[in-house]
């Protein structure tokens, strides 16, 4: 008996394509606190993204 050995090939998966997205931040008055908030809202989110 002859042993015959097949290799098969797996493609690899397709790449994901990035899908835009939106951030929304809030605050609710014009305080300096608020503001601040504002501030770290935004930096915590745009850090998100690559």
């Amino acid at each position: 008996m002859s042993d015959q050995r097949r290799i098969h090939f797996i493609p690899p998966k397709p790449i994901k394509r990035e899908k835009p997205v939106g951030i929304y931040c809030r605050v609710s008055s014009n305080s300096m606190e608020q503001l601040n908030s504002l501030t770290t809202q935004v930096s915590a989110l745009t850090r998100l993204t690559p």
